[in-house]
């Protein structure tokens, strides 16, 4: 299963892929985003942090009560991004992950390639296949600072991959 996706995560160009997994409203951001936390710690969450527009200063996301709200009010100047650490999706530990918030309801996940085994790629596929089959609207592309060819292949290397697994729950 994780065969067609191994380009994507082997080896360490330096680069740090992102994932653009947009979603059709604030509310499924939100139970997305909670989901993903609960089986995460953040990574230096004394420095995660989004600027508060309002109160012109930075404010931590530990201390925010909910982070999308915050992304997607009028607090925010820019969306937010802070790092995961000890991701646990289908009982597999994954390497870290940087995690936005958009205004746009897209949750952007990126991650350094080279830290990858092929268990931990295919529980993040099979999560993000699961993700896109049980919330409808949803959609997740390579994001576009990759060369095309880069995001046509996994664009179809994800189209295979949801019509060859069942969601599970």
């Amino acid at each position: 299963m994780w065969e067609p996706f191994w380009k994507f995560f082997a080896e360490n160009d330096g680069s740090l892929p992102t994932l653009n997994l947009r979603l059709p409203s604030a509310t499924a951001l939100r139970d997305l985003y909670a989901e993903l936390r609960s089986s995460s710690d953040l990574w230096a969450p004394d420095e995660a942090t989004f600027w508060d527009a309002i109160e012109q200063r930075d404010v931590l996301i530990r201390d925010t009560p909910d982070p999308v709200a915050a992304a997607l009010g009028d607090r925010t100047e820019c969306w937010i991004f802070h790092g995961l650490e000890n991701v646990t999706l289908r009982g597999t530990r994954l390497p870290s992950l940087g995690v936005g918030i958009d205004k746009d309801f897209t949750l952007t996940l990126n991650y350094r390639m080279g830290e990858w085994a092929p268990n931990q790629i295919e529980a993040f596929i099979r999560w993000l296949t699961d993700v896109c089959e049980r919330i409808p609207g949803s959609s997740l592309a390579l994001d576009e600072e990759v060369p095309r060819e880069w995001t046509d292949e996994f664009a179809r290397a994800f189209h295979d991959a949801r019509h060859r697994l069942k969601p599970s729950t």
